[in-house]
């Protein structure tokens, strides 16, 4: 057998010169074609004796461990080398990617206590598995590791990466001008992170802070010009202004950029009909309206605001009834969707049945339809 005649040579190789990182690989690819996933750690782990203090080389093992699925046995190993190495980011960073994959919240939430206050530990590698565990929820305790993240940055010492975390760490207990105030900062030490500026922009429209989404949209597309999602913040921030030319121009510029988000193009264009309606241009904010629902049959605004708009101009009423139907259909607890579907049966005269969805719509408490 020629493999077993190499894994020989390669034996008696390492006997001379001791085992090296090149004769592990060969070893290691001729396990991998008989699917030994044994003997590939195994060659692993005389590598690692070979050199005890080379951390890469333990990396690499849980590389492998993780390709082979072996989760539990990655993280014991990352464990270890943290032990060993208790300011490797990269180990850190690996092994919240398990405890992500894991959906181990509490796992995750205990290992991120031990990262966040030690400033030894750079963030940068960790930054990325935080904030998608952030964002999936899967982090206890929040406002305390919140707390642990503000003591550790300070201006003129923390890298914009750290900033950035901090700020949607804010957006996700709702402090908006705090993530304000720490996406500015990150922007400040690195304007070409788009993630900065998109974080900036949520806190700001969260905020109704409009001036300042405006402001920091206008700066955020000098740096990304070709991403449509700054184009319609921008457009936001001057059609919540009132200022409805320059909204237009915004929308109409982030429509023009080619994108497969096909999403974000639904959410330009229903916005876009908003902002004609304002101009009284209202065949083109049907036009716009439409598109948007080409896009997503089942946007909200797209239907509600192409309902409601239609009957008031009594234009329109069979699709406005057609679509603000699908609407409460869709949304069957949003009190605004009723009374948008009432006062289409109003305006096409059914006013029995649109008193049945006006008593439904008060029925329910107060909400922001």
């Amino acid at each position: 057998n020629r493999d077993q005649d190499v894994l020989r040579v390669i034996n008696q190789l390492e006997q001379l010169i001791s085992v090296t990182e090149e004769t592990t690989r060969q070893k290691q690819l001729i396990y991998l074609k008989q699917n030994q996933v044994d003997k590939i750690l195994q060659a692993s782990d005389q590598l690692i004796a070979s050199e005890p203090k080379e951390i890469e080389y333990v990396l690499q093992k849980v590389q492998m461990q993780l390709a082979a699925n072996r989760l539990d046995e990655a993280a014991s190993t990352l464990k270890k080398v943290i032990q060993d190495h208790p300011s490797s980011g990269k180990a850190y960073a690996m092994l919240l990617s398990i405890l992500v994959m894991q959906e181990d919240v509490t796992g995750l939430t205990n290992w991120i206590k031990q990262v966040l206050p030690n400033k030894n530990i750079s963030l940068e590698e960790v930054t990325p598995l935080i904030k998608q565990a952030l964002a999936s929820q899967k982090i206890q305790n929040l406002e305390v590791l919140y707390e642990d993240l503000k003591r550790r940055i300070h201006v003129g010492t923390s890298p914009a990466k750290e900033w950035n975390l901090a700020g949607y760490w804010a957006l996700a207990l709702s402090q908006w001008k705090e993530g304000q105030t720490f996406f500015s900062q990150a922007a400040k030490l690195d304007p070409n992170d788009v993630s900065t500026w998109q974080g900036l922009l949520e806190a700001d429209r969260q905020d109704q802070a409009f001036d300042a989404l405006i402001e920091h949209a206008d700066q955020a597309t000098t740096y990304f010009p070709a991403e449509p999602s700054l184009w319609y913040q921008l457009g936001l921030g001057f059609y919540s202004n009132k200022q409805n030319k320059e909204a237009l121009d915004a929308l109409k510029e982030g429509l023009r950029i080619p994108t497969s988000n096909n999403q974000m193009k639904a959410y330009t264009f229903a916005l876009l009909g908003d902002v004609h309606n304002a101009l009284k241009q209202f065949a083109a904010s049907d036009l716009a309206y439409e598109e948007a629902l080409k896009l997503d049959p089942t946007l909200a605004q797209a239907l509600n605001n192409f309902s409601y708009f239609s009957a008031l101009r009594k234009e329109n009423l069979d699709k406005a009834e057609e679509y603000s139907k699908k609407l409460i259909q869709l949304y069957p607890q949003v009190p605004g969707y009723l009374d948008t579907y009432a006062w289409v049966l109003v305006q096409k005269g059914k006013w029995k049945e649109a008193l049945g969805w006006l008593e439904k719509a008060t029925s329910f408490p107060a909400v922001v339809s």
